[in-house]
């Protein structure tokens, strides 16, 4: 009996089309994964060339202590991200403070910044620095010069061991802002 009028599909043609499908999803979810993975590298890039340039304003607006030469009294300092801030002087509404007080607020201020996005010891949070793994260092080049550089830890696609399983290489990157007063 000759089979002229059959209908639907066969099991081999159903099971090649699950096949295509589970490669396209496959596929599509990978693609996700790269671009979540490109998108919190870039949220790194910029994090770090904000918080350079926001200091880099506040030593702008302090210019007169930015410039001095006398150790300790200028913006050079370096941190990690899981370092405690420096102390300051409470200059929040006063206008009675001294250039001196204010670079020790700009710094107390802009490193609480760099350490908890979230606002050291004021959400209650765990502390969750603005980027990860991160230093920084403020070196001053000459009387009115300073290079603001922050450095982090990127993860890339690409081999790195035979016992990792997410097959990434973690690379350091560093933004550098080089400013002049």
């Amino acid at each position: 009996m000759p089979l002229k009028n059959t209908r639907g599909f066969t099991l081999i043609e159903v099971l090649v089309a699950l096949l295509i499908l589970a490669v396209g999803l496959l596929g599509t979810a990978s693609l996700m994964l790269l671009s979540m993975k490109s998108n919190q590298n870039a949220s790194q890039r910029t994090q770090a060339s904000l918080l350079a340039y926001d200091l880099a304003e506040r030593m702008r607006m302090n210019r007169t202590v930015a410039v001095e030469n006398a150790a300790g009294s200028d913006y050079t300092m370096s941190l990690k991200a899981n370092d405690s801030p420096p102390s300051s002087p409470n200059c929040f509404g006063s206008s009675t403070c001294s250039n001196a007080a204010q670079r020790a607020q700009d710094l107390r201020e802009w490193t609480e910044n760099f350490i908890d996005i979230n606002g050291v010891g004021v959400d209650g949070d765990d502390y969750r620095p603005a980027i990860a793994g991160s230093t920084f260092v403020i070196t001053k080049a000459n009387t009115n010069q300073y290079t603001i550089t922050i450095e982090w830890q990127e993860s890339i696609n690409g081999a790195r061991a035979a016992n990792d399983l997410d097959n990434d290489r973690d690379v350091t990157k560093s933004f550098s802002l080089n400013v002049e007063l």
